[in-house]
């Protein structure tokens, strides 16, 4: 269902996102224009917490459904990371996304507070080794101003980690 595994038909998009509520309705336009701090930590497949990072993003409207979205994270190993991310809304709910970084292209669905995406990403790991994983991003609106994500990590079909940041919006 990820990441290699998508093509360019509707079918790529997720099948579901698991929101949990319709009150607070996951607004990507107005959530991510401007700036979004966001913190988190990356656990290995034994759940221990290997890492944590810190992060700023801005994201740049070029028309009503395109942005450009640049994320740059601080890792607690010292490492900076950049990505550019290319959105494209296919619809209100529906959107595809390009990085440098990400093999093909990333899937999103917005359903009521809830967002999901899948992708797979070439990751340079400490050794200098690069290696295609594959991501499940789950996103939850869970006030005006704050997301939560969770991230599921594979290698292969098998479970390797997760991830659990927030993000807040500037100002």
């Amino acid at each position: 269902m990820f990441g290699s595994l998508f093509t360019s038909s509707p079918s790529d998009f997720p099948a579901s996102v698991d929101a949990t509520s319709a009150d607070l309705p996951f607004d990507f336009k107005r959530f991510f224009t401007g700036d979004v701090e966001g913190w988190g930590v990356f656990h290995g497949r034994n759940q221990h917490a290997d890492q944590h990072f810190s992060a700023a993003m801005h994201t740049k409207w070029l028309s009503s459904d395109e942005a450009i979205l640049n994320e740059d994270f601080i890792w607690s190993d010292g490492r900076k990371q950049e990505r550019k991310w290319h959105i494209t809304f296919e619809d209100t709910d529906r959107f595809t996304a390009t990085a440098d970084d990400i093999i093909g292209k990333a899937y999103g669905l917005i359903e009521d507070n809830a967002l999901r995406m899948s992708y797979e990403m070439i990751v340079t790991r400490a050794s200098g080794q690069k290696i295609n994983l594959t991501f499940d991003d789950r996103l939850y609106r869970v006030s005006e101003k704050s997301i939560i994500n969770k991230t599921l990590i594979k290698k292969f079909g098998i479970h390797i980690g997760s991830l659990s940041s927030a993000f807040v919006k500037a100002g």
